[in-house]
């Protein structure tokens, strides 16, 4: 549970970038799900604008799908490694996990800005992740990301996709996808994760 002066990212602020970098990332890629550390190579850039620290880390995750009655773990990162952010507030964010499963035909957990983490989620950390900055910087596709990404944090457009923020404060999308998944999940019998 987070506690009251912890320090935390601004609610705000997580919108803004969070807004930002999807919205972008999905115009330039198609999709952001096949592109990780475009996606959280720029968000650590847009924290570093904001006076916010940030690391990517690599490893395996797991994440609780259903779909009618059935629940199912899906694990990331045994062929190639998952990608997410810790903050300097020591915030995990995953902007990819909700598309990555409803991709698949399931619904998954919603995207991710917190410390607390519910038990849907599992991450286990083998490292950071070397990014070789001035490459990507160079890179044609991550500049555009970069730009709409700076754009769209102005804009009012919508990431019609559920999200967590700290404190367990939670944004549904305009088809309430997380209700319906929190409604067909049954934490009684949620088995632990396979990782």
């Amino acid at each position: 549970m987070t506690v009251e002066n912890e320090a935390q990212t601004k609610e705000h602020l997580i919108r803004t970038l969070s807004r930002g970098v999807v919205l972008s990332t999905e115009r330039v890629t198609g999709d952001r799900t096949s592109y990780p550390l475009f996606v959280y190579t720029a968000l650590k850039a847009l924290l570093t604008t904001h006076g916010h620290g940030g690391r990517i880390f690599y490893g395996k995750a797991a994440f609780l799908a259903v779909e009618n009655e059935r629940q199912s773990w899906f694990v990331f990162g045994e062929k190639r490694p998952y990608f997410w952010i810790e903050t300097e507030n020591k915030e995990t964010v995953d902007l990819n996990v909700f598309r990555l499963i409803k991709k698949m035909g399931f619904l998954g957990p919603p995207l991710i800005w917190s410390k607390d983490i519910p038990i849907f989620y599992k991450y286990v950390p083998e490292g950071l992740a070397e990014v070789d900055e001035k490459e990507v910087s160079e890179s044609s596709v991550f500049q555009s990301i970069l730009k709409g990404a700076s754009q769209a944090q102005s804009s009012e457009e919508v990431v019609n996709e559920p999200i967590i923020f700290p404190d367990r404060k939670m944004l549904d999308s305009e088809q309430e996808e997380f209700a319906t998944y929190e409604k067909l999940l049954n934490l009684s019998t949620v088995e632990k994760p396979p990782i």
